[in-house]
């Protein structure tokens, strides 16, 4: 009903006063059809009409026009109220002021009126009815007045609160429509990166180790006429790379796999790689944990391959068959180091982080707002250190 209300106000409040006024004058003229003031009071009753219709065809122009009126209808309503017939009906007439007052001005001003105009009908009312029969008429008529307003105050507080809804209802569908841009930005900004990283994975090892194999397959040829003797060793280089290049793309093709972490967990999908690994390899890695890791999933599957990938350059760069994994979780910071005691390599070689796909591996921190630190010396073995903080789940 008050919304209702609120967007038909101004026929709202202007039929309501309309109809204060012309059953004021209705009323008097069939209450004193007969009497010598009928005349007298009619024409005050219209000139109340007059005004009335005047205000509404100047309620966009300045207010000053609106406070005029009011004094105006305020004027005709005490020269009613003084006529010697003692009449008490126009006190009705202040409801219609009071519609006016508040919709013509804002809350402070509004009421201000309509205090003005009750304390002016209760004077006229004391002194043209008396003591016992104008005090409860000036009581009603005090609430009629007030109630009023605050109706109609109510109705422009909800007929603001709606607008407001509204407004911010096509806020969040724009915010709505930007997070799906965003969000589809991102998806393919994930899938360029995963390509990138793919690409340069393919350059940095298989096709590299394929360019291999085809050098030493043209040394065989040129071997095979001159020097037979050399042939064996080079096909047995040859089956090597084969082999290390059908390696390398079985892990390029298990990671584009859906994710083990995904699945099962940071923890349980770096057990399972370390017992894979030993279990191909004979490559013995020792895992120290403590605490539950609270990470993100991307941030899991991210820090996973980061171990997984420093696994693999022990593996195949440091010259030993053992390696440590120490992973520290405390509340939402983890520490993660993995470490062997096999030949190092000097700053020089760690600035050209390229040829260890170290530069990878600090990428992949770094998107999930990771770090990483490298330490190594030759002959002393390498030590990698990633840390993390996150608000994730338990992974």
């Amino acid at each position: 009903m008050l919304r209702f209300i609120s967007r038909h106000k101004n026929l709202f409040i202007y039929l309501a006063a309309y109809f204060f006024a012309v059953s004021i004058t209705l009323r008097y003229i069939f209450v004193y059809l007969n009497d010598d003031s009928l005349p007298q009071v009619a024409g005050l009753l219209a000139a109340f009409l007059l005004v009335l219709v005047v205000q509404t065809l100047l309620r966009d122009r300045s207010q000053l026009y609106t406070h005029l009126i009011l004094v105006i209808e305020t004027g005709i309503l005490v020269v009613l109220a003084l006529l010697p017939l003692r009449l008490d009906f126009y006190s009705t007439l202040s409801v219609t002021l009071a519609l006016q007052a508040v919709y013509a001005f804002s809350g402070k001003t509004a009421f201000r009126w309509i205090g003005c105009l009750a304390l002016v009908v209760a004077v006229l009312l004391l002194y043209g009815q008396g003591w016992s029969r104008g005090l409860p008429l000036v009581v009603s008529n005090t609430v009629a007045v007030f109630m009023v307003g605050a109706f109609v105050v109510l109705i422009r507080r909800t007929e603001a609160a709606h607008r407001e809804s509204r407004r911010l209802l096509s806020e969040l569908e724009r915010a709505h429509r930007q997070l799906q841009i965003y969000t589809a930005q991102a998806e393919e900004l994930a899938v360029v990166k995963d390509r990138n990283r793919l690409a340069r994975d393919l350059h940095d090892s298989v096709s590299q180790t394929i360019f291999s194999m085809r050098l030493t397959a043209d040394a065989v040829r040129v071997l095979q006429q001159r020097d037979p003797s050399q042939v064996s060793p080079q096909l047995d280089k040859l089956q090597e790379l084969s082999q290390s290049a059908l390696d390398k793309m079985r892990t390029m093709l298990h990671e584009l796999r859906p994710s083990v972490v995904a699945e099962h967990g940071l923890i349980p999908a770096l057990r399972h790689n370390v017992t894979l690994m030993e279990r191909q390899h004979g490559f013995k890695v020792t895992l120290d944990i403590l605490g539950t890791p609270r990470l993100t999933e991307e941030e899991a599957e991210q820090i996973y391959h980061v171990i997984e990938e420093a696994l693999n350059n022990v593996l195949k760069h440091a010259g030993t068959d053992r390696a440590n994994v120490s992973v520290r979780s405390e509340n939402n910071r983890m520490t993660v180091k993995v470490s062997d005691n096999g030949k190092g390599f000097s700053r020089a070689a760690i600035d050209k982080e390229k040829n260890l796909g170290l530069a990878g591996m600090r990428e992949r921190l770094e998107s999930v707002g990771g770090s990483l630190v490298i330490e190594s010396t030759p002959g002393e073995g390498t030590c990698i250190t990633m840390e993390i903080t996150s608000a994730g789940k338990s992974t």
